[in-house]
């Protein structure tokens, strides 16, 4: 018995500590105003222009570019939102066994992403959109469904861990 509590009272403090140093990740890219993000955009761009091409960001005609770096815009927000929803899941799993354990994290996920989206209205040549509210939210959502899927692999084998 002590040696489970032990084990979710490490589990739970992990849990809350790479949540919020996620979420101060995300605070972080949401404060860099327009100019460092979107400088930001295009490193990433070129980078995976460059792995998948071979060809040179800069080379590719404007609209090309435009393009690629509005995808990989809308890839960040999705990919670190869908680590947030897995790190929300994760707690919520240790703390509350009861049947809707996920709803509780999509709607901790949904506000966390308006109240950011919010907070880059404040940030210099920002400005927030729902649409990103939304992808945030479908990346949260997708995290949140990986760890279901996972939580059941889990139980199925039956390891013992706190996913059970």
């Amino acid at each position: 018995m002590k040696d489970n509590f032990v084990k979710t009272t490490i589990a739970k403090v992990l849990l809350w500590v790479l949540l919020f140093g996620w979420m101060l990740v995300i605070f972080g890219f949401s404060s860099q105003n327009g100019t460092q993000s979107a400088g930001l955009s295009k490193k990433v761009s070129a980078f995976f222009v460059k792995l998948f091409t071979g060809q040179n960001f800069m080379d590719l005609e404007q609209k090309n570019r435009q393009e690629i770096e509005f995808v990989v815009r809308k890839l960040a927000h999705f990919s670190e939102y869908a680590i947030l929803g897995m790190l929300v899941v994760l707690l919520v799993i240790v703390y509350q066994k009861k049947k809707h354990w996920y709803t509780v994290a999509a709607v901790a996920a949904l506000c966390y992403a308006a109240v950011d989206e919010l907070h880059q209205g404040f940030t210099p040549g920002r400005v927030p959109a729902v649409r990103d509210v939304m992808i945030d939210f479908c990346g949260a959502l997708t995290g949140i469904v990986f760890i279901i899927i996972v939580k059941g692999f889990v139980k199925k084998r039956k390891f013992h861990l706190f996913l059970k």
